[in-house]
């Protein structure tokens, strides 16, 4: 541990070494603890083909880090605790719930909902982990999806449950038989884990917040993210051969109806009739983890995912590549590519080069394509191809699902285009079916900005770079050391980038003539006369404006540089200077 604190966990000659002794060591991790509940150890068992599993896994109390939050005295301006009706943005099932409480005794009460986040990953080639993180829904997005104080915490390491046989070589039973096992265990460990939950979220506990104010807080879960496959086959009770029937209504799931119908099975007089009743409802007899916390419905709760359904899903698996197989049989790859390679340079905007032989796995690069395909391809189609109406179809309606806040109109214009006859795609994909939902998400849980498994990409770069500061052995129990170390480096890097930047702009600080002339002449009215400014270019420029879309104030970042990493980057910005005359410019180092 020596080691890594003065070498490799820390920049070389910046190591200091405080810790004298044991003791000190120890008060340091006392110390530690108290800005966020610690962990815990427990273990669950399952018999399965005759031989007794049991996993260990590391949690944390989510009641006490809930109590953690309302006693934060830096997070007292921060907190609500009453939902909001808005006119463009209404989370409708908080505001149920929260009517619903009593209202009329001597202390207020107040639904404290919770966002979990459940993920599968891989931190190396070898080694996977299945973290879960619960959100703060009660404070701003801009608070609870941080990484600072009041943002996610994890509070769950979810066991890895690995098939000791070759699943290639097992029947259907067999598999079967292995996936009741493994949800068995997942749902036993999340009781445990959600355990502490149970009896607030049911009755209540009173407590003095950080506004001296004393509630009574309830508690549950409305929103899940979940990285899992067929997520939204949990919501309702579709046919697998009406997927692409997004209009039409199928019966919904309920904690109730399913729990009766787990209770109707376990009492079944056959094993025949258990698995008839058990394969009609999509189901394992398995009691669910969620039944037992009030006011968590663990399938409405289940969330639209823009990442997963739209960027990596309909897009990224289905649309895009079919799309270059198109154009190859074409013959017009390349010149997609080219086109592609030639898109100006926009602040945020990823242009990917060689778009049709780089191998892309990345929900953001997905996304970037999808904002340039279509000036792109539009040419190398025939006329009216159905495939440029449903790449349109699909960026219409990523535009309306990914915004922050969303009116009814723009609701209803969301819409999806079918070309299966013309090019023989399947569109019989459990993802073609999610957007029947998107409606209900929307309206009950708000923008899916508040639930899309984009917040959590950032922990999934924090947990690799955690697991290699660990000596690779018993890592869930080394990571919480290594996240503590990992934010002090953060820190230091962004320091020394601000530093960078800064003297990268004063040395940029020189008259020019030839822009105050450009300036002069296309952006000022003729009647005006520029004389005495002093026209200082700057390689990066921070624009900030009010967003019309959320009316928050937003930032851009246009840069203007040679070598940036390595290549020329001059972005491109587009200034209203009137109304009738607009221009785009591309800036330049002239």
């Amino acid at each position: 541990m020596l080691k890594g604190v003065t070498e490799s966990w820390v920049d070389p000659g910046h190591g200091k070494v405080t810790f004298i002794n044991l003791d000190d060591y120890k008060a340091g991790l006392e110390a530690a603890r108290n800005w966020v509940p610690e962990f815990k150890r427990s273990s669950v068992s399952e018999m399965y083909n005759g031989k007794k599993y049991t996993f260990n896994f590391y949690y944390r109390d989510p009641w006490q880090w809930i109590l953690s939050v309302v006693t934060d005295a830096t997070l007292a301006k921060h907190l609500i605790w009453y939902p909001v009706k808005k006119y463009l943005h209404d989370r409708k099932s908080w505001w149920d719930i929260q009517t619903a409480l009593p209202s009329d005794l001597d202390l207020p009460h107040c639904f404290l909902p919770l966002h979990i986040w459940l993920d599968k990953r891989k931190v190396s080639t070898t080694v996977k982990l299945h973290p879960a993180l619960l959100r703060a829904g009660f404070l701003p997005g801009d608070v609870r999806n941080g990484s600072g104080n009041g943002g996610a915490v994890l509070f769950l390491m979810m066991p890895v449950v690995e098939d000791p046989h070759d699943p290639k070589s097992r029947t259907e039973a067999q598999r079967a038989a292995f996936a009741f096992f493994k949800r068995s265990i997942y749902h036993q460990v999340l009781m445990v884990a959600l355990q502490p939950l149970q009896y607030p979220s049911q009755y209540g506990e009173a407590v003095t917040c950080s506004d001296s104010v004393q509630q009574v807080l309830t508690t549950g879960i409305i929103i899940q993210s979940l990285m899992v496959k067929k997520q939204h086959a949990l919501m309702c009770l579709f046919h697998k051969n009406e997927l692409t029937k997004t209009t039409k209504v199928f019966p919904l799931r309920t904690r109730q109806t399913m729990s009766d119908v787990v209770q109707k099975a376990k009492a079944a007089r056959s094993k025949r009739q258990t698995e008839e009743i058990l394969r009609d409802n999509g189901l394992h007899i398995v009691d669910n983890a969620f039944w037992t916390i009030a006011n968590s419905d663990p399938y409405s709760s289940v969330s639209y995912d823009t990442l997963h359904s739209d960027d990596l899903g309909k897009w990224g698996d289905h649309l895009f590549p079919k799309m270059i197989e198109v154009l190859g049989n074409m013959k017009q790859g390349g010149k997609f590519s080219e086109f592609m390679s030639h898109i100006p340079s926009w602040p945020g905007l990823k242009i990917v080069h060689n778009v049709i032989t780089v191998d892309l796995s990345d929900g953001n690069t997905f996304r970037d394509i999808m904002k340039t395909t279509h000036p792109c391809i539009v040419q190398l189609f025939p006329s009216k191809s159905s495939f440029i109406h449903c790449i349109c179809a699909l960026a219409t309606f990523w535009m309306f699902a990914g915004l922050h806040m969303i009116t009814t109109l723009q609701l209803d214009r969301m819409q999806a285009a079918l070309f299966s006859k013309e090019y023989g795609k399947d569109f019989h994909f459990p993802k073609q079916h999610a957007p029947s939902h998107l409606h209900y998400d929307i309206t009950h849980k708000g923008s899916t900005t508040n639930y899309t498994t984009w917040t959590g990409e950032g922990f999934q770069q924090e947990s690799r770079c955690a697991y290699f500061q660990t000596n690779y052995k018993n890592v869930e129990s080394q990571e919480a050391l290594a996240y503590i170390t990992m934010d002090v480096e953060i820190y230091d890097n962004e320091l020394k980038e601000l530093k960078a930047l800064c003297n990268d702009n004063n040395e940029e600080n020189k008259t020019s003539t030839d822009i105050f002339n450009v300036v002069h002449q296309y952006l000022v009215p003729d009647e005006i006369i520029l004389t005495g400014y002093k026209i200082i270019p700057y390689k990066c420029v921070y624009i900030h404006y009010t967003s019309l879309e959320d009316w928050k104030v937003k930032q851009d970042i246009a840069c203007c540089n040679p070598s940036f990493h390595g290549c020329p980057r001059y972005d491109c910005i587009i200034i209203n200077t009137n109304p009738g005359r607009q221009w785009t410019w591309e800036l330049s180092s002239g």
